[in-house]
C-alpha cells in the first residue's frame, strides 16, 4: 500500500524464483500489479500495517480509517483529535504541508497501533471480523452477531481478489 495525496493505492507483490545469468547466486523476478485504490476527504499521513487484511490510514484532518483490504472498503472511521498527535510545526505550516508534519507519529507492531500524542502514548487493537462478532456473541447480542456475519459475508461476495494475500511471501 502506498499513499501519495488523498490517495491510497493497493498492490499485489509477487514473486517468481529466476535465475539470471552470469550471476552467482539466485535472484527472484517481481512483479507488481495494482489492485484497487481509496480517495480520502484529506492528505494521507501514515499507513500502517495492523494485519494481512487490515491497514490504518492517518489523515491530516486527524481522522483514523481502518481499511479492509480484501473487500476495498473503508471499515471505520474514528477521530483521533483527542489524542493530540504530535507533529513538526514547522513541517505542518510552512515547508512541506500536513502529510510530512506527522512522521513518525505512528507505528504498528504485533496488530496494535501506537499513536504519540503530545502527553500520553495510546495503544489501539483494531479487532478483526470474527473476534467482533464472537464479542457480539459473549454480550448475548446475536441478532447484532448475525447482523455483522452477513454484511463480512456480503462484502466477501462483492468484492474482486484485492489487498494482501494470506501467502506473506507474496506480499
Amino acid at each position: 500500500a502506498i499513499g501519495w495525496g488523498k490517495d491510497v493505492h493497493l498492490y499485489t507483490v509477487s514473486e517468481a524464483a529466476g535465475d539470471v545469468q552470469g550471476v552467482s547466486g539466485s535472484l527472484m523476478d517481481l512483479s507488481v500489479s495494482e489492485c484497487g485504490s481509496l480517495s480520502f476527504s484529506a492528505e494521507v499521513t501514515s499507513l500502517q500495517w495492523l494485519s494481512d487484511t487490515t491497514i490504518a490510514v492517518f489523515q491530516a484532518d486527524e481522522r483514523l480509517n481502518l481499511v479492509e483490504t480484501d473487500t476495498n472498503v473503508v471499515q471505520e472511521v474514528a477521530d483521533t483529535s483527542a489524542l493530540r498527535l504530535v507533529y513538526h510545526q514547522q513541517f505542518r505550516e510552512v515547508v512541506a504541508g500536513p502529510e510530512i508534519a506527522f512522521h513518525n507519529s505512528t507505528c504498528a507492531c504485533g496488530g496494535q497501533l501506537y499513536a504519540l500524542g503530545s502527553d500520553q502514548l495510546s495503544i489501539v487493537e483494531v479487532l478483526g471480523w470474527g473476534e467482533r462478532i464472537d464479542i457480539l456473541v459473549e454480550k448475548q447480542m446475536p441478532l447484532q452477531a448475525l447482523a455483522l456475519a452477513m454484511e463480512y459475508h456480503e462484502l466477501r461476495q462483492r468484492s474482486t481478489s484485492v489487498g494482501s494475500p494470506e501467502k506473506k511471501q507474496s506480499r
